[in-house]
């Protein structure tokens, strides 16, 4: 995929040379940091003392948890649309 090349007439930095659509990076990234949220999720919330989540540590990490499953949930919404829209 041409990414910081000059790019002909017409073509967008997210198609590669053959035509074909490619994938749109964003929501593997999002895709990607959502796993790594879920990851540190459980970690924490299983390594986590009782009353260690009080405070603004603990406002910090539940505003981060709630996150996880919507970025998800979005990410699989948003890739079923690309590909209706793609065809």
């Amino acid at each position: 995929m041409v990414i910081n090349a000059a790019l002909p007439d017409g073509a967008s930095a997210l198609t590669p040379r053959d035509g074909k659509p490619g994938r749109y990076p964003f929501i593997d990234v999002l895709r990607g940091l959502a796993v790594v949220l879920m990851i540190e999720t459980h970690t924490v919330n299983a390594l986590l003392a009782p009353g260690g989540a009080d405070g603004a540590f603990g406002s910090v990490l539940t505003f981060f948890n709630g996150l996880v499953a919507p970025a998800f949930l979005f990410c699989a919404g948003l890739g079923f649309a690309v590909a209706l829209w793609r065809r």
